[in-house]
């Protein structure tokens, strides 16, 4: 009878038939199944990875872009202002210069 007996089958006593540690066919069944299921899982998450990947380098690239358009308006905007108050000092000092050369030329005459 117990030549006939195989695994995952119950014995004649009608329990489950047990491997050397003790463990039941039907036991190692659902560790197997649980196993297949967790992996399965792991692989959707792993699916995903290179979507998320790109939807990520996709929003970094859009801040980027708005970063960079920030900074060369602050460039721009700083530059101008700059070169505006160059060009005021410029006219204050041409301004003076006329108004010594002219005192000058009271002297002198």
């Amino acid at each position: 009878l117990k030549s006939r007996v195989k695994p995952g089958m119950v014995s004649s006593a009608s329990e489950p038939v047990k491997d050397e540690s003790g463990h039941s066919m039907d036991d190692l069944a659902e560790v197997d199944t649980s196993m297949k299921d967790l992996i399965q899982q792991i692989n959707a998450m792993n699916d995903k990875i290179p979507k998320r990947l790109d939807k990520f380098q996709q929003q970094l690239e859009e801040k980027q872009k708005v970063t960079d358009a920030k900074l060369k308006r602050m460039i721009k905007e700083s530059t101008d202002k700059s070169f505006k108050v160059v060009r005021g000092q410029t006219e204050k000092i041409d301004k003076l210069q006329k108004g010594l050369q002219a005192f000058q030329n009271m002297f002198n005459q």
